[in-house]
């Protein structure tokens, strides 16, 4: 709001203090030409599609006007209210579709099916354990039923606020036969595993050990989040 001068150590009020630095705003418009014209003024001034003020602009009857404007202008079923071709087929257009069906209006229908985006497949969705999105009780679901058990036997929590997950495993679960065979090992159990998967936390196997004769190598284990069930 000031400008000081290195070389004299003065001060004085910057221009925007003394004068008009933007400019005077143009005159309004009174009068248009065509219907088009009309329809940007009012976008400009009033932000909608104001029939009665650009029937004021154009000189002509609000009729006159809907019929010029044509496919530049669209009636929204729902509100009732006109609004701008390319405002109608934006947003919730998957909702605008389902209104403009139950009133029947098959121009409408016709420009919002053409925007439609093609429906998302849950095989399309690629989803880790430790999501934000995915509710705890979906994670303790999905749980239970890869080891085999009931709900209950698995508890799984989230605190979303610090992104911390913690999920864990009653006696039976403990003792699943998927929980020690399948997803984990007596020494690195799918609860275990569980417990690290959201927290992306990865860890490796037992060292080297014998089985019946034959050596095991360790084994990079990233939880349950790659089981495809």
């Amino acid at each position: 709001m000031e400008e000081y001068d290195e070389d004299t150590g003065t001060v004085k009020k910057a221009p925007i203090l003394l004068r008009e630095l933007v400019g005077r705003p143009p005159p309004p418009v009174t009068a248009d030409t065509t219907a088009e014209e009309g329809l940007l003024v009012s976008l400009n001034q009033t932000g909608v599609v104001d029939l009665r003020y650009i029937s004021k602009l154009y000189g002509k009857p609000e009729d006159a006007v809907v019929v010029e404007l044509g496919d530049l202008i669209v009636e929204n079923p729902k509100t009732k209210q006109f609004e701008p071709a390319n405002q109608y087929v934006s947003g919730d257009i998957r909702a605008k579709l389902a209104a403009a069906e139950t009133a029947g209006m098959a121009r409408k229908v016709a420009a919002l099916k053409g925007v439609q985006p093609e429906d998302v497949l849950r095989g399309d969705i690629d989803a880790n354990l430790g999501a934000p999105w995915i509710p705890a009780a979906d994670v303790q679901a999905f749980a239970a039923q890869m080891f085999g058990l009931e709900s209950s036997a698995v508890t799984v929590a989230h605190l979303a606020r610090d992104a911390v997950w913690s999920g864990e495993g009653d006696y039976l679960a403990e003792r699943a036969v998927a929980n020690i065979t399948d997803y984990g090992t007596s020494r690195a159990s799918g609860l275990w595993l569980l417990d690290l998967a959201p927290r992306y936390r990865f860890r490796h196997d037992a060292p080297e050990r014998q089985n019946h004769g034959n050596t095991i190598p360790r084994v990079l284990r990233r939880g349950l989040a790659s089981h495809q069930g």
